[in-house]
């Protein structure tokens, strides 16, 4: 999946990362076994698609993000589960404060105005 958003980054097509990008994320929760998790995710999900893709949306997010995924990959592949929560926790944080410096950068903007 990272090698086929890869592709999707270097096209620049978000409508084709997209899908992709989600069922990753949702291969992650499939692969923890957690029954509670996978059902929390779902609901959480479900609120976070509006603000997920307009991150991802905005420039250079699909090409950091992507590469969060592989280190996310590494991390599973080698067993650390260490290291794995601390890039999927610093994956969740960057998508977060990108949205709130855009949500603030518009805010300026506004003002401006």
């Amino acid at each position: 999946m990272v090698a086929r958003m890869a592709d999707a980054v270097a096209a620049d097509d978000l409508n084709r990362y997209y899908p992709i990008n989600l069922r990753f994320h949702s291969t992650i929760m499939d692969y923890a076994g957690n029954e509670r998790l996978s059902g929390l995710y779902a609901s959480i999900e479900r609120e976070m698609h509006l603000f997920r893709r307009k991150t991802l949306d905005m420039p250079g997010r699909m090409v950091i993000s992507n590469a969060e995924h592989g280190r996310i990959v590494d991390a599973l592949e080698a067993k650390d589960q260490i290291r794995a929560e601390r890039e999927m926790v610093e994956h969740i944080l960057t998508s977060k404060r990108s949205l709130f410096e855009e949500q603030a950068a518009g805010r300026s903007a506004g003002r401006r105005r």
